[in-house]
């Protein structure tokens, strides 16, 4: 694998030394000894070779990129003066010419030698330090690392590995990397890993690793081959740095957003209006879809005799799992055992981590097995502390409901409870508001079309007066208003008589206590109006006074009529008998009670048929029937009386309808004393009879008219010989 590695500030170029001045100094030195040797020596020596000497010192010229190539260029210019100024010598001139070429020959591949030579060093000596440099960051990194050879052996193990595994270098030399394996994750993993660094790729993920301490740990892997010029595989190097804090702050970091995301999407169905059972079923459709669950659903406690949970929303992979549940909140049946009706009835959260191996499970746990649940938990819904419901949530793997989790999911369903509280408020506030409008439309009906008059004022300077503010049309009728606008207008401008009236005071009067009070029938009169009316006033919780009036005028007439009327039958001596048709009495006057010896309540709890009995049940229906067809009858009866004899009366019977009942009104009369006389003259009839029939004197009787004999007594009848006939 190649790594790269570049300290920092290394795209920058080196800032060039300033050079030493004794190497310098030096190469001069030599430049002019050389010269001068050059000089003394005649043409044809081979003294130019001297030359080179000036081009080795520059080799102790350290920071000088090219030292070497100047020097050259220095000897050269010095082994041209010294053949021009060198004494002649007895050799041929080619010689002398070839010795300096030599000399240049010499000079210029001494300076591109050590160039090379010094290149090198230089290059040697940069790569010596990048490798000191990356040695030490890999033994100071962070992160940690591993060198393995080609089959995987640990070869390298930096600090970092050692403090975060807790293994020591030696123990893990000659050992594999996959003695940090935790057995958490799948074998095809770690195969894909192999088989991407093998085919020299390198590879990224992140492992669950275990410590020699046997804790757990995540780490973000990076790992690749080291390959060489022929491309094979030497050396794996992987780097991996924990990032279990980090995991468990995305893992953090994704649950809240989770939950924000959550608590957003309730917020936002619960603040919408619809049928509970719909927004309980997005909100279902939120916990599956948002938070993963594989099954969420709504039940309610119905509190009958069987304790029944009934199922009323659900999301997620159901397949009939829910109409088999056949729960019960009960506490001694083992279908009230489950999450659902444990929490119902603690009101308390109920958490089944494992499905299979919890005992209460049983009755339910073949039906999840089908379907992927592993484990449950269901949740309290409470509204004052009662608790309604539950919100049962089934998710795909054990242990899936953390603490966090719970805390998060009490929080919904407390939300879930709230917003349904809400809902039937809303349906409630929604059913009274129509209530309400439907009762204002009947009010307004019973308003307009009401017999008693209805006003309504609104008080202006604390009750010193009333304003008119709406008033029906029988009010507009009984107040004289149809032909005056009077809405609007202050009570004593609109009523001028109010005040003496008496009605302006009951006013401020109820307007102040907000009593209701009543004004009793009194008369009325102003250039409008007159005529008795009776009031009764209330205060509305507006503060707005009302007063519902009606014209007794005609009432009162009657009245006055209908107490006369029953002045004169209670004063009256016949006795007077209000008869239902039943034969019961509903009154009867004071001379009734003393004409028979009864007292009041005595007489009233007979019949008609206990004072006279030739009036049976029987008989008394066909008396009424025939009295109700005639309208009137007079006959004779034997009243009992208490403690006399039975009173032979005459009754003056009457039929009569009053407020849509029949009643016969009985005028009975005491006669008695005309019967005593009726017997006494019959009485003396019947003496004088046998007076006239036994006298011993002859009597007879002619009719006035014709003389023809009436009557003969029995003398008369001897006397003349003839019968009576």
């Amino acid at each position: 694998m190649e790594i790269p590695f570049k300290a920092a500030g290394a795209d920058q170029p080196e800032p060039t030394p300033k050079p030493r001045p004794g190497p310098i100094l030096l190469a001069g030195a030599l430049g002019g000894l050389f010269l001068a040797i050059d000089i003394l020596l005649p043409l044809g020596t081979a003294d130019g070779v001297l030359f080179v000497g000036m081009v080795l010192s520059g080799w102790w010229m350290p920071g000088r990129k090219r030292p070497f190539i100047g020097l050259a260029l220095a000897a050269t210019l010095l082994t041209g003066l010294g053949y021009l100024l060198s004494p002649p010598a007895d050799v041929p001139s080619w010689v002398v010419l070839v010795n300096r070429g030599y000399a240049l020959l010499a000079i210029w591949s001494t300076a591109i030698l050590l160039g090379i030579a010094k290149n090198a060093l230089s290059a040697l000596e940069a790569q010596s330090l990048d490798l000191s440099k990356f040695s030490l960051a890999v033994a100071n990194s962070p992160a940690s690392v591993i060198i393995t050879d080609s089959k995987g052996r640990i070869e390298y193990v930096n600090p970092r590995f050692c403090e975060l595994t807790g293994y020591q270098a030696a123990e893990v030399v000659g050992q594999k990397p996959s003695l940090l394996k935790s057995g958490r994750q799948a074998d095809i993993l770690y195969a894909r890993l192999w088989q991407s660094i093998t085919a020299g790729n390198i590879w990224r993920g992140h492992l669950l690793n275990r410590k020699k301490s046997g804790d757990l740990y995540w780490a973000a892997v990076s790992i690749g081959p080291v390959v060489d010029k022929r491309g094979r595989i030497r050396h794996y190097i992987g780097v991996q740095e924990d990032i279990t804090q980090a995991r468990e702050a995305e893992r953090k970091l994704a649950h809240a957003n989770r939950s924000l995301r959550t608590r957003y999407r309730f917020a936002e169905i619960l603040s919408d209006t619809g049928e509970e059972k719909t927004i309980l079923g997005q909100l279902c459709r939120v916990l599956v879809e948002n938070a993963g669950y594989r099954l969420a659903w709504v039940g309610f406690a119905e509190p009958d005799g069987d304790n029944r949970v009934i199922p009323v929303a659900h999301c997620g992979f159901d397949e009939g799992y829910l109409n088999q549940l056949n729960l019960t909140w009960a506490e001694h049946t083992p279908r009230g055992q489950g999450p659902t009706g444990r929490a119902i009835r603690s009101g308390q959260p109920c958490v089944m981590r494992d499905l299979e191996t919890t005992p209460e499970f049983a009755p339910w746990r073949e039906e999840a097995r089908r379907r992927g649940y592993a484990s449950s938990v269901a949740l309290p819904l409470k509204h004052q502390g009662r608790v309604f419901g539950t919100l049962n949530l089934y998710a795909s793997h054990n242990d899936a409901f953390d603490g966090n989790e719970i805390e998060l999911l009490v929080e919904l369903a407390d939300r879930m409870a709230e917003g349904i509280q809400r809902l039937r408020e809303k349906e409630l506030h929604q059913q009274t508001r129509n209530a309400m409008e439907a009762s204002e439309r009947r009010f307004r009906a019973l308003f307009e079309t009401m017999t008693s008059g209805v006003a309504i004022y609104e008080a202006i300077d604390d009750g010193a007066d009333f304003i008119v503010k709406d008033m029906n049309q029988a009010g507009k009728r009984i107040s004289a208003c149809q032909d005056r606008n009077v809405i609007g207008m202050r009570a004593t401008e609109a009523f001028p008589a109010i005040r003496q009236f008496g009605l302006f005071a009951v006013f401020q009067e109820v307007y102040h206590t907000g009593k209701a009070a009543f004004h009793p029938i009194t008369y009325y009169q102003d250039a409008h109006h007159r005529g008795w009316l009776e009031n009764i006033v209330y205060r509305l919780d507006t503060g707005e006074v009302v007063a519902v009036y009606d014209d007794l005028t005609e009432k009162r007439q009657a009245e006055e009529h209908l107490r006369l009327a029953q002045t004169s039958l209670e004063n009256t001596s016949d006795m007077v008998f209000w008869v239902r048709p039943d034969g019961t009495f509903f009154r009867v006057n004071q001379s009734a009670c003393d004409g028979l010896g009864y007292r009041p309540e005595e007489l009233v709890s007979l019949t008609a048929s206990d004072l006279n009995p030739a009036h049976p049940p029987a008989v008394w229906r066909e008396h009424w029937a025939e009295l109700r067809e005639k309208g009137h009858l007079v006959f004779e009866a034997l009243l009992k009386r208490k403690e006399a004899p039975p009173l032979p009366v005459e009754i003056n019977a009457n039929y009569l309808e009053f407020e849509n009942q029949e009643f016969n009104l009985a005028i009975v009369r005491d006669i008695h004393v005309r019967k005593e006389a009726e017997l006494a003259l019959q009485a003396s009839e019947q003496l004088l009879r046998d007076l006239y029939d036994n006298a011993p004197v002859p009597f007879l009787s002619l009719a006035a008219a014709d003389g023809r004999i009436l009557r003969a007594n029995k003398a008369a009848d001897a006397l003349f010989g003839y019968q009576a006939e």
